[in-house]
């Protein structure tokens, strides 16, 4: 990714294709109507649970915020949705929201293994093989990703992997599989 790749023609390659193709103005506004479309559906969702004898209804939101901008993220890199109201229960959706949560749960704890060296070696509490399951799980997840778009056919909206994959196409050197599975991981 551009964070640990050193100084030099990769470097240059990933900083470009970020800078051009994730985060430009232009990009950010093409990406206006998926943000529309999903606080949208978000509104329209809250707006289901009114209760017709109450005014108000209590509403827990942290996870439909996160929803919405995981959606919005994903419709960008993959274009496809993966949580809320409208989206069929999945296999490979709930294999995204687990895989999500373990990020989550690893990246709150810390490796006892960092502070006392000889913990490390034996693999306290089993630490370092739940980062190599979950590596592997996202790994997966992330190829099912890349080799989808690059089987797909028709003229579907242009998503950041459909651009990665044409790079890849000019520049097989700079562009491999990992390093867009870097790239998105680090942009979702």
């Amino acid at each position: 990714t551009i964070g640990f790749a050193p100084y030099g023609h990769l470097w240059r390659n990933l900083r470009r294709f970020t800078t051009l193709e994730i985060v430009s103005t232009a990009k950010l506004n093409m990406s206006m109507g998926i943000r529309n479309e999903e606080t949208r559906s978000l509104v329209k969702s809250l707006y289901q649970l009114q209760s017709p004898t109450r005014n108000f209804v209590k509403v827990e939101m942290k996870s439909r915020v996160s929803d919405l901008s995981f959606n919005i993220i994903m419709r960008m890199v993959a274009g496809k949705r993966y949580f809320g109201d409208g989206v069929e229960d999945t296999g490979e959706a709930m294999k995204f929201k687990e895989i999500i949560r373990d990020i989550f749960e690893l990246s709150e704890a810390s490796n006892p293994g960092d502070f006392i060296p000889i913990l490390k070696w034996i693999d306290f509490k089993g630490f370092e093989k739940k980062l190599i399951v979950l590596k592997e799980r996202e790994d997966s997840f992330l190829q099912r990703l890349i080799d989808e778009h690059r089987n797909r056919t028709g003229g579907e909206t242009k998503t950041m992997i459909d651009s990665m994959l044409a790079l890849q196409e000019a520049e097989p050197e700079n562009y491999s599989d990992e390093i867009i599975k870097g790239i998105i991981v680090v942009y979702v």
